[in-house]
C-alpha cells in the first residue's frame, strides 16, 4: 500500500518537494479529502509550503486521489472522482490547470505518454478489470481508442504506455486446477489490438 509519493521538480531554476497523499492508505471518510502538496526547495532544511491541491482548491465536493505521475515537466493527478486532472508551475510559482480528462469510472492507475506533448498524448487508465486507452490529443474531444481486459478481481499496481503497448503490473486471486486458490502476480504487456489478456504477453 501507497501512503504517499515524493516527487521532485525543477522547473525555471526553481526546485520543488511534491508530496502526495493516496486514498487507498487511509480511512472510508479521509479517502473522499486527499491532497498534494507542493514545495519551494530552496533550502532543503526548510522547506516552504508553496500551495496545497485539495477538494477546495480543485472546487470538488470529493477528492480520492488514486495514482499522480510528473511527465515531462507536467503533473497529472488521477481523482476516482472525477478523472485525471493537468497542472504546471508557472515562471512566477502560480499553479496552472492546463487540462482535464473527466470521467467517473473509477480509475485507480494511469500511465502517460507523448513523443511531443503539443502533438499527441496518450493515458492508460486502469480499474480493477479493464484498461482504457485514450488519445488525449484533442482535449475538447478525447477518445477511447481500446479497451484491455485483464483477469476478473485483479489489483493493478502500476500502468505504462507508449506508441506500441501497455504494460499492467498486476496481482490476482486465481482459481487453481484442484478448484483451490492462488494470488498471482503479473506483468502483462499488450501490444495494439490485443484486446484481451488472453492474448497478451506476459511476465511472470
Amino acid at each position: 500500500m501507497r501512503r504517499r509519493t515524493v516527487f521532485l521538480l525543477r522547473e525555471f531554476g526553481y526546485d520543488y518537494l511534491i508530496r502526495v497523499y493516496y486514498a487507498d492508505a487511509v480511512d472510508h471518510h479521509s479517502a473522499h479529502n486527499t491532497y498534494l502538496e507542493i514545495m519551494t526547495f530552496v533550502d532543503p532544511f526548510k522547506p516552504r509550503t508553496l500551495k496545497v491541491m485539495d477538494r477546495s482548491y480543485l472546487l470538488q465536493a470529493r477528492l480520492s486521489i488514486t495514482d499522480c505521475k510528473l511527465y515531462m515537466g507536467n503533473m497529472y493527478l488521477l481523482d476516482y472522482h472525477s478523472g485525471v486532472i493537468i497542472f504546471d508551475i508557472t515562471e512566477s510559482q502560480h499553479i496552472l490547470i492546463t487540462g482535464r480528462y473527466r470521467s467517473d469510472s473509477g480509475y485507480i492507475r494511469m500511465g502517460v505518454y507523448s513523443g511531443n506533448l503539443d502533438d499527441h498524448t496518450l493515458f492508460a487508465l486502469a480499474t480493477d478489470h479493464a484498461v482504457y486507452e485514450v488519445d488525449f490529443t484533442n482535449q475538447l474531444q478525447p477518445q477511447i481508442i481500446t479497451k484491455y481486459t485483464l483477469m476478473a478481481n485483479s489489483s493493478v499496481s502500476q500502468v505504462f504506455v507508449n506508441e506500441d503497448y501497455v504494460f499492467v503490473q498486476l496481482s490476482a486471486n486465481v482459481t487453481t486446477s484442484t478448484n483451490g486458490t492462488a494470488w498471482y502476480n503479473s506483468t502483462m504487456i499488450f501490444s495494439r489490438g490485443t484486446r484481451s489478456y488472453m492474448n497478451a504477453y506476459e511476465i511472470l
